[in-house]
């Protein structure tokens, strides 16, 4: 006979009881013989004496004796025959005992279950790892704490806020009907529930992920955390209560630029003139048309004031819009040797030194704009063209004769946007290292390449991508500043990131992101695409390339809708956006596609991350995305948790419909496993 299982749980005590009273053996029958009626006992004793077994069990069934001959069924190891009389006898405990012998606690669970006992029948379920099923007869039971600990396992947060309401623990409960709020994307909703619960901290974060900074920057500001809460009050446009907060923090030149986007011109001005920033009020009466009074203003700035760079950055542009390059020469002068003395030495600093050059051979002072050209090759910043330029400064000339010097450094000339140098270069154009003259800004440029939009319909459409795109105000979203046209190619002036693309970090250190490091890089990038996804916005080029990460250990999503800005266009032929090593089945297809393409290439992602490898990297990768399974990360990684590679496989499905329907929801999964 099959030993009995092993105690799965305390509730199934009894059950296996019984089972081990259907193997008690030769001692049990015994016992029970001899308490039978005393001829009827004889006969069956001997019948059992001499092994005649198949003789005694008719004969309990004649006596009407089922129970009887059921357990000595059981005894004999007949199970079958042993539950079958069970069942026939009423006794559905008797019966369950017997599946349970056999280790069939499904089966045990069903009989239970239809003899009308939930509460076993529950346990039975429970042991058998189907919580599921167990949960709802716990309720009808009434035992509803291990009902709730059922539903927890299985996250059905829609049954917890039930049985915590109907158990009067309504704490419990609010705080369950948030989760369920948050898991279905419900975020105003979830973060009033989180903001009574007194979490003030998950409120913020959900408000801001409903979209709303403005409720989480007044939450901030109950908190005492006036700085956090005036910049999320900026982005939600509530300038007055901002500029009050800032002006409390003794933040003047904040709470004046918050005051002036709120209209409120005189306060600005009053609060600058007061903490003479001089620098701050003149960029506002430039943007009055004010010039001379900015002029004026910026004159006054001290060498020792922490912006003193800044207003003779800003006196140059001024002096050079007025055409008094005479009064530009000095202070040209006067920035190329302070950033000589303190570095760094970089395309920065040769484009100052290229402009004071440039401003000294516009005088007729050719001698010194050669010694200041020459001084760049010591610094390793001389470019061909400079080089051949120089060597054709060898005689004076009258002023104007020679074309400018900064052009030869080929970057884009713009009126509002100073080009600096480049940053990168990709096969749809070009990113630029810039300022924004006139807010002072740094920020990054990309120049799209005029292959990449090759009509005025198309330009057009790449224009409104990158307006829907510039809509997506997050914290873990690149932000768009501007777009517009320079010099026949299109552009998208972008907040400047200072780090490096996940792409690059991993190229430099493939060993520099674990799991550790991989989970915040997954929980930013999650919630900026759910971000997006809420908002109707599919990226559909998520790749390590297009994934930023700041000198803070801030996650930066870049690039939304710009695939199919350029590659969509509507005069394209083929509308196939994304990059293969990502691109999902559907997007391959070229058909229609919709959020759940970027979660296939968040999954290729965290399989490159993790395993090392890329799921589909040699042979044809468009059919294998189309038609191969997934590869076994654990083939690559035997260490991996057998979770991981139920977590790939259907972040990878080649359907839409099997995979996880939000980025969070991959995060979430990523956390069970590896936390």
């Amino acid at each position: 006979m099959a030993p009995s299982p092993p105690i799965l749980s305390a509730g199934l005590g009894w059950l296996f009881l019984l089972a081990a009273v259907a193997g008690a053996g030769a001692a049990w029958a015994w016992r029970w013989f001899k308490s039978a009626p005393q001829r009827e006992g004889r006969a069956l004793l001997a019948h059992i004496a001499t092994g005649r077994y198949d003789r005694a069990v008719p004969e309990l069934l004649e006596q009407g004796r089922i129970a009887e001959a059921a357990r000595l069924e059981a005894w004999r190891g007949n199970t079958d025959q042993a539950a079958a009389l069970y069942e026939r006898a009423g006794d559905m405990r008797g019966a369950a005992s017997v599946y349970l012998t056999l280790g069939d606690l499904p089966m045990a669970a069903l009989v239970l279950k239809d003899a009308g006992l939930p509460s076993e029948a529950a346990e039975a379920f429970l042991a058998a790892g189907r919580a599921d099923a167990a949960a709802p007869l716990f309720e009808s039971a009434g035992d509803l704490e291990r009902a709730l600990d059922c539903w927890n396992t299985l996250d059905r947060m829609d049954r917890v806020v039930a049985i915590l309401g109907r158990m009067g623990r309504t704490q419990e409960a609010a705080r369950a009907r948030a989760r369920l709020c948050e898991s279905e994307g419900r975020w105003s909703e979830a973060a009033t529930l989180l903001e009574g619960l007194g979490d003030c901290d998950a409120a913020v974060e959900a408000w801001v992920r409903a979209g709303e900074p403005g409720h989480a920057g007044r939450l901030q500001l109950a908190m005492g955390r006036l700085e956090a809460g005036a910049a999320l009050l900026i982005q939600a446009g509530e300038y007055d209560t901002a500029a009050d907060a800032y002006a409390r923090l003794g933040q003047h030149s904040e709470a004046a630029h918050a005051f002036y986007r709120a209209g409120k011109l005189d306060r600005a001005v009053a609060l600058l003139t007061a903490g003479k920033d001089w620098v701050t009020l003149a960029r506002i009466h430039l943007q009055n048309n004010a010039p001379e009074r900015a002029l004026d203003l910026l004159q006054k700035v001290p060498p020792t004031d922490p912006r003193y760079e800044e207003a003779r950055v800003l006196l140059v542009e001024l002096y050079a819009r007025a055409g008094r390059g005479a009064d530009a020469e000095p202070v040209l002068a006067d920035i190329v040797e302070r950033r000589m003395a303190k570095g760094p030495h970089d395309a920065e600093l040769r484009l100052w030194i290229v402009r004071l050059a440039d401003a000294l051979m516009k005088r007729g002072r050719h001698a010194e704009a050669k010694a200041r050209l020459k001084s760049l090759e010591p610094l390793g910043l001389m470019t061909p063209e400079l080089l051949a330029r120089l060597r054709t400064v060898e005689q004076p000339q009258p002023p104007g004769a020679e074309a400018g010097l900064t052009p030869l450094l080929g970057l884009p000339s713009h009126q509002r946007y100073e080009f600096i140098g480049r940053i990168g270069e990709g096969g749809n154009g070009v990113i630029y290292r810039a300022v924004d003259r006139m807010l002072g800004r740094k920020l990054a440029i990309k120049m799209i390449g005029q292959t990449a939009l090759s009509s005025e319909m198309a330009l057009r459409f790449f224009l409104r991508e990158a307006q829907t795109a510039a809509q997506l105000n997050h914290p873990n979203i690149v932000t768009i500043y501007d777009m517009g046209v320079i010099d026949e190619h299109p552009f998208i002036a972008m907040e400047l990131i200072e780090g490096e693309s996940l792409a690059d970090r991993l190229y430099r250190d493939p060993s520099s992101i674990g799991v550790r490091e991989l989970m915040p890089i997954v929980d930013g990038l999650s919630r900026a695409l759910d971000f997006a996804h809420e908002r109707g916005v599919i990226h559909r080029d998520v790749k390590l390339e297009n994934v930023m990460l700041t000198t803070r250990d801030e996650v930066k999503l870049m690039d939304f809708g710009l695939a199919r800005a350029i590659q969509g266009a509507p005069d394209r032929t083929m509308i196939v956006t994304g990059t293969p090593l990502y691109m999902s089945p559907e997007q391959i297809a070229g058909g229609a596609i919709d959020h759940r393409t970027d979660i296939y290439a968040l999954g290729v992602m965290v399989y490159r991350i993790v395993v090392g490898a890329w799921p589909y990297g040699e042979g044809n990768i468009i059919e294998h995305h189309r038609s191969s399974p997934v590869p076994d990360p654990l083939a690559f990684a035997p260490g991996l948790p057998r979770g991981f590679r139920e977590i790939v496989n259907r972040a990878l499905a080649k359907s839409p419909a099997e995979r996880f329907d939000k980025a969070s929801d991959v995060a979430r999964a990523l956390h069970l496993v590896f936390d």
